[in-house]
């Protein structure tokens, strides 16, 4: 029997295959798209595991409120691990502030379950799409809308998150910069763009409960947006907005988590990857736990 490919190598030879990668049914899509308004319902959920993300998650909010498209149509969750130290208060005022819906839960495991995050947080709603957006992404106003729209004939559209260093204070976005879009654009435009990083997402709720939602026997950080992405891909098509060039997202900068630290969970991660990649992961009690609201 021959050496397993690597994972990349299966994406690509997938995204090959996937009749939504060709240049000429993007552009039929994206017409086609533009010329239709849906009705957009989408559950938007937002990881945090720590306190140094507050202030990434308030940009992140902000931005969220400021999206193209009725607020009534998007429903959001916070979904706290608790696995770094939080100021609970502070975090419930804030989710109160945006009214976004904010769920508790232990962590499995020693080290950070992003997936596990993910999964509980999706749970917690019941609309057409899942948007998966990290706290320390803002997006631009147009982003969910545009994703939306692809995600009518795609299982999932992949959002690409530029990197970037804000200000060597590691300073985060405040409302008014968020509002000036010409410097937003600008800034985005001129910064590089995260290669194969499928976090930040938007797909369709049908599609997430097929798959199980996210493998949550990955800990720490890494692999498990790529585990999701190709067992998407498998399922149906999945259009990446970097191909259609769409305004995109910023990361805000700050300094590596301790969760990010642990060598032994990402060989780990790597591995797992290496597996058959079924389509369904977890078992039936997936993302199931005794959370309690705040």
């Amino acid at each position: 029997m021959g050496k397993k490919k690597h994972i990349n190598e299966r994406i690509r030879a997938a995204r090959r295959e996937n009749k939504c990668k060709h240049a000429g049914e993007l552009a039929r899509i994206r017409k086609e798209e533009h010329m239709k308004a849906p009705n957009i319902d989408i559950d938007v959920v937002i990881p945090i595991s720590g306190g140094m993300y507050l202030g990434h998650l308030e940009n992140c909010l902000v931005a969220l409120a400021k999206q193209q498209f009725q607020r009534a149509n998007m429903g959001i969750t916070v979904s706290c691990v608790m696995y770094e130290k939080i100021n609970e208060a502070a975090l419930a005022r804030l989710c109160m502030e945006h009214e976004a819906t904010l769920v508790f839960s232990k962590p499995r495991n020693k080290v950070f379950n992003r997936g596990f995050a993910l999964n509980v947080g999706a749970r917690q709603g019941s609309r057409q799409l899942i948007a998966l957006v990290d706290a320390d992404v803002c997006l631009h106003s147009s982003t969910l809308l545009t994703a939306s729209r692809f995600c009518q004939s795609a299982v999932m559209a992949v959002i690409p998150v530029a990197r970037t260093q804000f200000a060597p204070d590691h300073k985060v976005w405040t409302s008014g910069e968020l509002e000036n879009k010409k410097a937003w654009i600008k800034l985005a435009d001129n910064c590089e763009y995260a290669k194969g990083g499928f976090g930040n997402a938007v797909l369709q709720r049908r599609v997430f409960e097929q798959v199980h939602g996210h493998d949550e026997r990955f800990f720490g950080w890494g692999g498990i947006d790529t585990d999701l992405y190709y067992r998407c891909l498998k399922v149906g098509a999945v259009v990446d907005l970097g191909d259609v060039g769409v305004p995109r997202a910023l990361h805000q900068s700050h300094p590596t988590p301790p969760s990010r630290k642990n060598d032994k969970y990402t060989r780990r991660n790597r591995e797992l990857l290496a597996g058959s990649h079924s389509i369904v992961r977890n078992s039936e009690r997936w993302g199931r736990v005794l959370a309690k609201k705040r």
